[in-house]
């Protein structure tokens, strides 16, 4: 049963990988390769940047190989909600682990960065509550934006990020 789940997600996520409806990713285990967003005007120069070297983090960390081990345990040890969530907790390591090594070769580029990791997870996928949380808790974004600053975004910014 697990193991149909995740064939079928890994399916999924591929179909819309070719439409162009994914966000950037890695996908192979022996060869990975990174998938990027269509050049379609979204992303500046600087982003596809950003993104790249992101997805070239995880090919470089070994990330698709890990996941794919996540992957085997979830389908032998179904029965078990630790493995699962083992498996969920180590791909946010994965990403927080990737984003600070991106952070670490480009540190001038931080706010860039995570408004190209919002940009990204926005441009894929339509959220209804999107224009509620931005209005309500983008004003906290400063704060990833500014470490050791606390408080509002900057006067006249639009309240979702503050650079």
């Amino acid at each position: 049963m697990a193991s149909v789940t995740l064939i079928r997600a890994q399916l999924r996520f591929l179909a819309y990988a070719r439409a162009g409806r994914t966000s950037a990713s890695v996908v192979g285990v022996i060869s990975p390769r990174i998938i990027l967003p269509r050049e379609d005007g979204t992303f500046t120069d600087a982003e596809r940047a950003l993104i790249r070297a992101h997805e070239r983090e995880h090919v470089a960390s070994q990330d698709p190989r890990a996941t794919a081990l996540a992957a085997v345990l979830q389908t032998l040890c179904w029965f078990n909600p630790l493995v699962w969530f083992g498996a969920h907790v180590m791909r946010l390591d994965q990403e927080q682990a990737c984003d600070a090594a991106v952070l670490r070769k480009r540190p001038a580029d931080r706010g860039l960065y995570a408004r190209t990791l919002l940009k990204s997870q926005f441009a894929t996928q339509t959220l209804p509550i999107y224009q509620f949380w931005a209005a309500q808790q983008g004003k906290h974004m400063s704060v990833m934006l500014k470490p050791g600053r606390r408080g509002r975004a900057r006067p006249g910014s639009s309240g979702l990020i503050s650079s």
